[in-house]
């Protein structure tokens, strides 16, 4: 269960684009609706991009529901938003050897626990520590028996970082590293990086304009919201590598209802009182985007 609302979404885009149908004769242009296609995996939204769904399309508008915001809140900040989500895998390779006689091996145990220490130096001495990353080591696979030297090791992990030019790096920083910490241990390193959902950072403040007064104007004053940067990830900055776009957050948590816990909680719950306002925003930014000089 992946329990992030997303769901929630899909309901809020169909209301949204029943509203929008009903008045498409007061739009001055044409309105897409994106569905989000296996969000847990982080990907799928470049099967849009790759079949030129985004090829006419001048700019993108989503939310989240987001239960770390009180219901009747929401917020579409400028700026950083959320973090890329790349993976990478390191491959450590050694050489058996009886576990009494380490002498006659190379530890690839050993050497993977020494990379998994060096890949902390991106963090504080090779990143500008007024740039938001974040390295970590999630998976370690290594040995067949507790009495033999392993000769292999995998080590799977993620890199968070909102800094795009830095970004660019990781994969050469990461495999340097690797190889230079498993060499003092005598074994040799492969790796690949794979790069997932770009930062999710809004940078047109006219966009964000739309989408605040489009908020104010479905909810009433007092709706907006501040929340900081985080380093989870959404895959719908794939579409706004592609155009421009904002992306914001709808709060959905209600103490007075008990509905209180965070995405991905087996309890997972939203205030579903909120979803008609996140599709009437959904459909206000449309209409106010193509009657804007914005467009």
């Amino acid at each position: 269960m992946h329990a992030c609302g997303h769901d929630c979404h899909t309901a809020m885009l169909l209301a949204a684009g029943k509203m929008l149908a009903a008045n498409k004769n007061k739009l001055h242009g044409t309105v897409k609706l994106l569905f989000q296609m296996a969000e847990e995996i982080g990907t799928e939204s470049r099967h849009y991009v790759e079949k030129g769904c985004l090829d006419d399309v001048d700019a993108v508008f989503g939310q989240h529901v987001w239960a770390l915001m009180d219901s009747g809140t929401v917020n579409f900040e400028d700026g950083e938003r959320m973090a890329c989500s790349d993976r990478f895998t390191i491959t450590v390779t050694g050489k058996t050897a009886p576990a009494d006689k380490p002498q006659q091996g190379s530890d690839a145990v050993l050497a993977a626990a020494a990379v998994v220490m060096a890949l902390q130096s991106l963090v504080s001495r090779i990143n500008n520590p007024e740039n938001t990353l974040v390295v970590t080591t999630g998976m370690m696979n290594g040995g067949s028996a507790d009495a033999v030297i392993a000769d292999k090791t995998e080590l799977v992990g993620t890199v968070r970082t909102f800094n795009k030019e830095f970004r660019k790096g990781m994969p050469q920083l990461i495999d340097d590293i690797a190889k230079k910490a498993a060499l003092t241990y005598g074994c040799e390193v492969s790796s690949t990086y794979f790069f997932g959902p770009a930062p999710l950072i809004n940078e047109h403040h006219d966009l964000n304009e739309i989408a605040r007064k489009a908020a104010v104007k479905i909810m009433g004053e007092g709706c907006l919201s501040h929340l900081d940067k985080m380093t989870g990830a959404e895959d719908f900055s794939v579409f706004m590598e592609k155009t421009k776009g904002v992306y914001g957050f709808i709060g959905v948590r209600n103490l007075a209802k008990g509905l209180n816990c965070v995405h991905h909680h087996p309890k997972f719950a939203v205030d579903e009182d909120q979803l008609k306002y996140g599709a009437g925003i959904y459909a206000q930014f449309a209409y106010d985007y193509l009657n804007s000089d914005a467009k």
